[in-house]
């Protein structure tokens, strides 16, 4: 085999490796969007059990804290095509981020039902239909990762089918955030006014991440 040959060869089954720790590292922010999914019912059905789903929440995005420094690791002392690097290194960090605004979001929910007696639900029910939207561009995230060492066009594909996920979600967080604005005006103090839009903001903001994230994968998949 020619070196040249030799060393593209070591790469691409170098970046295959840290795809796999990619899936693990998406698979991790998939269980803790289960679990903030969880959370939420809790604010809806009970306040007794949602500082148990926020905690595993927390756990959860320390593990996926761990892989991604674990991947980072590999990228800093492996051979790779600086181009591969610095892709595969922004496909970990973005994934990151969804993992923190996850958090951020469940940690609000935490304050939410300390401070507010009754949380409405007309308005946490909507928090949990944009998760469920989100915990979807998760899945087909982890589809369009597992494809990149397969087939890059189905891949580009399915990071497609995630940026159209963000665009219902800014559709539905349009909807929800004018029902806040109506209720301010009504009857909700000021404080709780920004809660409730805050909230709204980061969750959101995960589903604007997970289109960055196939973003990502799209320019792997051209590079590929």
């Amino acid at each position: 085999m020619a070196v040249a040959s030799t060393w593209r060869w070591l790469g691409r089954r170098r970046e295959r490796e840290v795809i796999a720790h990619c899936l693990r590292h998406l698979s991790v922010v998939e269980e803790e969007a289960r679990s903030l999914i969880s959370e939420v019912k809790h604010v809806i059905e009970g306040k007794e059990n949602v500082l148990k789903s926020y905690k595993r929440v927390f756990e959860l995005e320390r593990d996926a804290d761990q892989v991604k420094r674990e991947i980072i690791d590999a990228l800093s002392t492996e051979l790779f095509h600086p181009l591969s690097r610095e892709e595969l290194v922004r496909l970990t960090l973005t994934i990151d981020d969804i993992a923190n605004l996850l958090k951020s979001a469940g940690r609000r929910l935490l304050v939410l039902v300390r401070v507010i007696e009754t949380p409405r639900r007309e308005i946490v029910e909507r928090y949990s239909a944009i998760l469920e939207k989100v915990l979807q561009q998760i899945l087909l995230l982890k589809d369009a990762i597992a494809l990149l060492a397969e087939d890059t066009k189905e891949a580009i594909k399915k990071a497609d089918e995630v940026e159209r996920l963000e665009e219902e979600v800014d559709e539905i967080r349009s909807e929800v955030e004018e029902q806040i604005l109506h209720l301010c005006h009504q009857d909700l103090s000021f404080a709780e006014c920004l809660l409730y839009l805050r909230i709204l903001e980061i969750i959101e903001g995960s589903s604007d991440k997970c289109e960055d994230v196939g973003d990502v994968v799209r320019s792997i998949a051209l590079i590929e």
